[in-house]
């Protein structure tokens, strides 16, 4: 919410998608108070991977934010995109130089320990029958890749031990992105381990903010 209580809305065009990188980006808009237009691409109709939509993306990927001269994909950069050009009055992104580099530092733990992993065990099991003809799946090693995601929350849940965030004393898009992967396991066969007690302490604090369950509504919703 900007700082005079109104909601600020600016032209550009957001596509999102059902999933757990655009839910990112919805959390981070209603945390900041961020009004933006929205497109919701139908990825099991292959709306991602277009003509129209390749010109933005050539990758094909969602969410991606048009803003006339360029375009952004990648949910985390545009969250900082968003921030850092003054959009958006939240500090997610840290709000000294040292704060910002911690963050940046989970963060990409957080990109390579869990995301990673997760999303590839999830293409190659359950998602195995959307993703075999779209990219590389490897389902004999669906398993390997989910065991490494939750032996790695471990050094997640020892950082929680004397922080009461993810990336430190502050709420942070590392809260944000940590979430949104491990309700996406959740919700796909991949739970994570109970004794793990501060991560789980965590992630019930995180359950109880306005946008995780907004986000999800939102997403929903924009999905009938």
């Amino acid at each position: 919410m900007s700082k005079d209580g109104a909601d600020k809305i600016f032209k550009m065009l957001l596509y999102l998608a059902e999933g757990p990188s655009s839910r990112v980006v919805e959390i981070f808009l209603i945390e900041s108070g961020l009004k933006i237009e929205k497109k919701i691409i139908n990825l099991a109709r292959d709306e991602n991977l277009q003509p129209d939509f390749l010109k933005l993306n050539p990758l094909g990927q969602v969410p991606c934010l048009d803003i006339g001269n360029n375009t952004i994909s990648e949910s985390v950069a545009i969250c900082e995109y968003l921030e850092k050009v003054g959009l958006s009055d939240s500090r997610l992104f840290g709000q000294t130089e040292i704060e910002n580099a911690l963050i940046k530092m989970w963060q990409r733990r957080i990109d390579l320990y869990i995301w990673q992993n997760i999303y590839f065990s999830y293409q190659s099991s359950i998602g195995l029958e959307i993703y075999k003809t779209k990219t590389l799946t490897l389902p004999d090693s669906s398993e390997a890749f989910a065991r490494i995601a939750y032996d790695r929350l471990k050094i997640f849940d020892d950082q929680l031990k004397d922080n009461l965030w993810i990336g430190g004393d502050d709420f942070s898009i590392c809260d944000v992105s940590l979430f949104s992967i491990l309700d996406f396991g959740l919700h796909n066969k991949q739970p994570f381990d109970s004794s793990l007690l501060r991560l789980n302490v965590w992630f019930s604090t995180m359950m109880t903010r306005d946008s995780i369950h907004e986000s999800k509504l939102n997403l929903e919703m924009t999905n009938e």
